[in-house]
């Protein structure tokens, strides 16, 4: 955690999720990373020793979701976490249903994305690439 970082009321740090932006034109720029569009709610996942929970990109714990929170901090082998993805529900095939998630409903995944915390290590000034890598070490791909 950085100077100047604040810490919630559970003892991790208070981060603002990344909102993504579109692009003007289609490019294939080795310098990016580019990931999939999903059809869900960008949060938060912060892992603690007792509780896990979901936090909006406007920082708001997301209730309904609680019991995805638990079962996906569950998976990483961490005292604490903070990582960054998308809550999606999907449908038998697959595909995503915006309105099931919206209800709470579905298959509910969490797509995780970045890993920004490790056991109150703050990761967000190592390269993303070397994040993902964490992540995946610590959540199985692609979706979680």
């Amino acid at each position: 955690m950085g100077p100047g970082a604040r810490r919630g009321s559970r003892g991790l740090p208070e981060v603002t999720p990344i909102v993504p932006v579109p692009g003007e034109l289609q490019f294939d720029d080795p310098a990016y990373l580019f990931e999939p569009k999903y059809d869900g709610f960008r949060g938060l996942l912060y892992v603690g020793p007792r509780h896990c929970w979901f936090r909006s990109k406007r920082c708001n714990t997301m209730t309904r979701f609680q019991d995805l929170a638990e079962q996906v901090g569950d998976e990483p082998r961490v005292r604490s976490a903070i990582v960054h993805g998308e809550i999606v529900s999907l449908d038998e095939e697959g595909r995503q249903i915006f309105r099931r998630m919206l209800a709470g409903r579905g298959h509910l995944h969490y797509a995780a994305c970045d890993l920004l915390s490790p056991n109150g290590r703050d990761l967000r000034s190592q390269p993303p690439t070397r994040r993902k890598q964490r992540l995946e070490r610590l959540i199985p791909l692609p979706l979680r």
